[in-house]
């Protein structure tokens, strides 16, 4: 009982005014059974709404959740148009292989393309993956206000998502690089720059997905102090 009074006195800046002026003066010894219970419901809410995050840094979260969510539908639409302009090129190869005198050459482009279709598709997967989980946040914001997890979670596939776009397109980069005579052989009567999107592409979303991987500690470190520093000013 003497430790159940310690916590409503330590708590009494979180309970109503009228309910601490009733109960704070009275005896350990009077409090009853059913008054104990009122009081640890009472200290048990004010627990919960501790957890939650204070709005200001629900906006920052909100804020970073829609631009990582954009984000997410952008690498989304440029992996599916990669997977697309590999397709093309891997039919125009295979159209032409059998007039061709250097099969060779066109049987390897060809397995390029398709592995370069295999890391676009991947990419694009992921990316529209974790788009949708950013929507689902955004849809519903009171997840982010209102407790912690949802955020810790969502940090947790934005990391792993980093880490998938670094491996992917980092292969995918890899295996293009040096073929550029061949892109500009099957390309030369279109205008789309082939081998640009591919390889450069692949390059800007590694480094993407390596800032990704680091973005989230930052954000976590930021709100951190910035609650710590609300919570102060408040108890102040």
């Amino acid at each position: 009982m003497r430790h159940l009074c310690v916590q409503l006195e330590v708590y009494k800046e979180a309970i109503p005014e009228d309910f601490v002026t009733c109960y704070q003066y009275t005896p350990a010894e009077t409090f009853n059974h059913s008054l104990q219970s009122d009081i640890r419901q009472l200290l048990r809410c004010t627990n919960d709404q501790a957890m939650a995050w204070p709005a200001r840094v629900t906006w920052g979260m909100r804020i970073v959740v829609v631009s990582t969510t954009i984000a997410a539908l952008v690498l989304a639409s440029l992996n599916s148009t990669t997977a697309h302009l590999a397709s093309i090129l891997r039919d125009r190869v295979r159209a032409e292989l059998f007039a061709s005198a250097n099969g060779i050459a066109d049987n390897t482009f060809t397995q390029l393309m398709d592995e370069v279709i295999e890391y676009a598709i991947l990419a694009a997967v992921v990316s529209a993956l974790f788009a949708t989980v950013g929507l689902s946040l955004v849809a519903r914001p009171s997840w982010l206000r209102e407790h912690e997890r949802p955020w810790v979670y969502y940090m947790c596939i934005q990391v792993s998502m980093g880490l998938l776009l670094t491996i992917t397109e980092g292969c995918l980069a890899g295996r293009v690089h040096g073929y550029n005579a061949l892109f500009e052989r099957f390309g030369q009567d279109d205008t789309v720059p082939y081998y640009e999107i591919m390889y450069y592409g692949g390059i800007g979303q590694a480094i993407y997905g390596s800032l990704a991987m680091v973005f989230p500690f930052i954000a976590l470190f930021m709100f951190g102090v910035e609650t710590h520093n609300l919570t102060e000013r408040s108890f102040s």
